[in-house]
């Protein structure tokens, strides 16, 4: 049989395991811990945000820019984990928490989030495309006004987009465009618009859009689409973008993955970095989606588009362990599971590296994370 391996240590686990087609059923006896990557002095901050995929390695998220103060304030590690079971310090970014990776073609982005240096600008962080094997390199660009959260990059015609949350309530110019790589920006935000906090960024249909916060009463939209070189109201009622919810619930959209002709999205309360999402949504058409069905209290915690299939990880607090749920879909709507594991921790994200699967899991702020 295939040695498979659990990688970590308190909270902090990255699960490999053979190819999904393989996998059936309960696997966690399957699974063997190895070793922690991360010291961070707050126990939070080890959660697993996000995992990335690059040649033969995986990039690995942390931080906590809600707790990582005083005593516990530290620069945040890129941190990787290659196909020969070792772990590696890349680069060590000058912000508070690395929440998500980005890739760009052959590049991968790290959009700053809260810099330990003066809030009037930002930062963000690329992988350079001619450092990517065999040594990577990383270079820091502090360029982005008012970018104290830069919650998403994309590039869109050639041009870069991110989405901030300034700390002046006066002063949040909404998406902002970069003509010359991340040099010099421009807020490209229709003036009704101003004021609102943007957290993603997505393609679908060939047209760029951006996402503030959603409510499930309201028939305004909290999306914007690009046109005319500004981002407008996209037009879409909220009740379309996260029907079934109660008519009081109010969040974000989390982890959004395009798959064939559709758009798959995460919803989550509270903020996409602390409340576990809630449900999950595909559609066609951004004025139709459609819940897809999971079980009481089971929550989508990420997505991943493969080339023939997405993936759907998930999972549900269960008898005092959580039980992580791997699904997979061929056409981004029908769901089957593949397989699931139970850890003391739930999966918070997961990526595929050659023929293993690699789990990141964490905790709530309100559970003892120690």
């Amino acid at each position: 049989m295939k040695r498979v391996y659990w990688l970590g240590f308190l909270l902090i686990f990255l699960v490999a395991c053979p190819p999904v087609p393989t996998l059936q059923g309960d696997v966690t006896n399957q699974l063997e811990t190895l070793t922690n990557p991360f010291l961070h002095p707050d126990p939070f901050s080890r959660n697993v945000w996000d995992l990335q995929t690059i040649q033969d390695r995986v990039l690995i998220a942390s931080g906590d820019a809600w707790k990582n103060s005083g005593s516990n304030i530290q620069k945040i590690d890129v941190v990787s984990y290659s196909s020969n079971n070792f772990f590696t310090k890349e680069f060590t970014v000058d912000d508070e928490q690395i929440h998500r990776f980005i890739v760009l073609g052959a590049k991968v982005l790290i959009p700053g989030f809260d810099p330990l240096e003066d809030w009037s600008l930002g930062n963000f962080y690329t992988l350079e495309t001619r450092c990517l094997a065999p040594i990577p390199c990383w270079s820091k660009s502090r360029t982005i006004p008012f970018g104290v959260h830069a919650y998403d990059l994309i590039e869109f015609e050639g041009k870069l987009f991110v989405t901030i949350g300034g700390y002046d309530p006066e002063t949040k110019p909404g998406v902002l465009e970069s003509s010359d790589g991340g040099l010099t920006w421009k807020s490209v935000t229709a003036r009704e618009l101003l004021g609102l906090t943007f957290t993603r960024l997505f393609v679908f249909g060939n047209e760029l859009f951006a996402v503030q916060e959603v409510r499930a009463d309201s028939s305004t939209t909290g999306l914007a689409k690009y046109s005319n070189g500004l981002f407008s109201s996209a037009g879409v009622s909220d009740k379309n973008l996260v029907p079934d919810l109660p008519v009081t619930w109010h969040g974000r959209l989390g982890r959004i993955s395009t798959f064939k002709n559709r758009v798959l999205y995460t919803a989550a309360s509270l903020g996409v970095n602390v409340a576990l999402p809630e449900s999950i949504y595909s559609t066609a058409s951004l004025s139709s989606a459609e819940r897809i069905a999971l079980r009481i209290d089971e929550r989508p915690t990420d997505l991943l588009t493969l080339e023939n299939e997405v993936v759907l990880l998930t999972t549900q607090a269960q008898a005092g362990v959580y039980v992580n749920r791997v699904y997979t879909s061929s056409d981004g709507l029908d769901f089957k599971e593949q397989f699931l594991f139970t850890s003391n921790r739930f999966a918070r994200s997961f990526e595929r590296l050659g023929t293993s699967w690699i789990f990141g899991l964490g905790c709530l702020e309100s559970e003892n994370c120690n």
